[in-house]
């Protein structure tokens, strides 16, 4: 069994610079800090033919991914290769949804975290704040930003600058 754990953030300055029509033309920046609150996802090989998912108040038992409800985790299985393995996956927060404190980001760089080890793929941070924004941005074409997984998954305070989908984070502490 894989767990990832993840840090929440709370954000200072710079919301809505990071969103990708405004720090393509404009670029931005924020600065934010991680806390003590934590996503956690667990994985491990399904002990039967489906995949079984638990995640806030659902429990989902699908045979094809295509089935599963919550898109976060669908794309990422499909993007980490794990579309045809049966898994059971297990979601959990310190907090309730809802909070503002980076929950979507957070959840999509744990649960990208956990299948890449799973899987036994090399990732770097770098790779996963790439695709957790891929996911959110591009492929679900949500009104995410850069910022969530970003912080996320470097972790600490950070003043993070945007060019488009590039960032350049300086850690603050």
């Amino acid at each position: 069994m894989i767990v990832s754990k993840t840090p929440l953030r709370i954000p200072f300055s710079g919301g809505l610079s990071d969103l990708k029509p405004y720090c393509e033309r404009f670029g931005g920046a924020t600065l934010s800090v991680t806390i003590d609150k934590f996503v956690y996802v667990s994985i491990q090989k399904s002990f039967s033919t489906v995949f079984e998912l638990v995640y806030g108040d659902r429990h989902e038992r699908v045979v094809s991914i295509d089935e599963i409800q919550n898109p976060l985790i669908r794309e990422s299985l499909r993007l980490t290769g794990l579309q045809d393995t049966p898994v059971s996956l297990r979601v959990d927060v310190d907090v309730g949804s809802e909070s503002g404190l980076g929950m979507s980001g957070s959840i999509t760089v744990g649960l990208l975290h956990a299948m890449h080890a799973f899987s036994g793929h090399d990732f770097t941070i770098d790779q996963l704040i790439y695709e957790a924004t891929h996911i959110e941005i591009d492929i679900l074409e949500g009104a995410s930003g850069f910022h969530d997984p970003s912080i996320c998954a470097l972790g600490g305070m950070q003043l993070i600058e945007y060019d488009g989908n590039k960032i350049f984070p300086r850690r603050l502490t």
